[in-house]
């Protein structure tokens, strides 16, 4: 990261729908306006990061759409690069089988063979040291990634029951492997160190090559995301060299600037503008374009719960925040929460007419959603202590 990184600008442009030329032009707008030169994909190997967090159609908007992604490789092509590849590692386990599940489903498959691209199988790590991380020294990196002269970050807007927010800084978490994703929540199980490390794990990809990121805004996701919230229509198309810009000003769009804890660690890292109105930006003034309706997920905790003394080592806060429950008469007993847990506290019993369901032990849940997020039928709920449904 240059001395110019904290400057460098966001384009913005409105887009409703997955119109692939409309998309195609946007992007060739925004590459010709913020790439340094026209040699940036010239002869490199490009690896496109998408969000595709589990099995998932593209009109769910948990994904990243293929249409999106079909307009990024071909814009990227006229830049000459010596080779393209499509490369995720999801919320569940990290293998050849399960890629081409995730692949297919989200349309990616289509899209590789379409555009004639390459998708990722490979599922082998590469480690990295991170001297700089102010909480993580080294990091798992999936090889593709490691081995990309230039990453495309190609994420999805949407609410987050953990971050309250996912876009570009949240969207490279998944370029850890598989369920060593679900260690890093057991090791950074308090939210604003776990914040720290997607700095981090950001800084060590920024310091090591290029990344563009771009916010497929156009449909995401309100509500208990990243996978259990509501579609909506945002309308927009995002991208910049700075993902901690790019998430400022998504977080404004949202209504919830401030309010996203590893963006505000980037602010005080001095990664980033500090706030909206200090953005360089391009074609779209975003203070015409912020939503004051967006719904937030369940886990976002009243005002009051931040005031509370952290007395008792924090057991107080805790006995107040927001917790995951099984939605008994919905959940199938798949057990993917189970395997899921990186606190390893759920396990499957005998319910209702000896039908099989997930439990969670409260007294162990560290809160992390991961089970919410990666269920694949919505049958878990967050509940609120009722104290504070008075108070509300």
């Amino acid at each position: 990261m240059n001395s110019n990184f904290k400057n460098l600008p966001v384009a913005v442009n409105k887009c409703n729908e997955y119109d692939y030329e409309r998309i195609k032009n946007i992007l060739e707008n925004h590459f010709s306006k913020i790439l340094d030169d026209s040699t940036f994909f010239e002869n490199k190997n490009v690896v496109i990061k998408p969000n595709l967090l589990l099995k998932a159609s593209p009109e769910k908007s948990i994904t990243t759409h293929p249409v999106v992604m079909e307009a990024v490789i071909d814009v990227i092509k006229a830049y000459k690069p010596s080779s393209i590849t499509i490369a995720e590692s999801p919320g569940g386990p990290y293998n050849s089988t399960a890629l081409n599940v995730i692949y297919k489903s989200t349309g990616m498959t289509a899209v590789a063979e379409k555009c004639g691209v390459n998708l990722n199988t490979d599922t082998t790590a590469e480690q990295i040291s991170n001297h700089d991380g102010k909480v993580c020294k080294v990091f798992n990196i999936i090889s593709p990634i490691a081995n990309a002269d230039v990453i495309v970050n190609v994420c999805k807007l949407k609410t987050h029951s953990l971050t309250t927010m996912s876009a570009a800084t949240k969207n490279l978490f998944g370029t850890i492997p598989g369920i060593e994703k679900f260690e890093m929540h057991t090791r950074y199980k308090e939210l604003p160190i776990f914040e720290k490390m997607l700095v981090d794990l950001c800084c060590m990809h920024l310091n090591r090559k290029p990344v563009l990121s771009i916010v497929d805004a156009i449909y995401g996701m309100e509500g208990n995301g990243p996978s259990g919230g509501d579609k909506r229509n945002y309308g927009l198309l995002l991208t910049s060299l700075n993902p901690f810009n790019i998430d400022v000003g998504c977080s404004y769009i949202l209504g919830i600037d401030g309010e996203v804890g590893y963006v505000n660690e980037a602010i005080d890292r001095g990664l980033c503008a500090s706030k909206s109105d200090e953005l360089v930006l391009i074609n779209e003034d975003i203070r015409s374009l912020i939503l004051s309706d967006v719904k937030l997920p369940d886990t976002k905790s009243l005002p009051i719960l931040k005031k509370l003394p952290t007395i008792l080592g924090g057991r107080v806060n805790k006995f107040f925040e927001p917790r995951p429950a099984i939605i008994k008469n919905k959940c199938v007993g798949c057990g993917e929460c189970m395997r899921s847990c990186p606190a390893k506290t759920i396990e499957l019993v005998s319910g209702k007419n000896n039908k099989r369901i997930a439990k969670i032990n409260d007294n162990k849940c560290i809160k992390c959603y991961c089970c919410q997020e990666l269920c694949p039928i919505n049958a878990v709920r967050i509940i609120k202590n009722p104290i504070f449904k008075i108070i509300k």
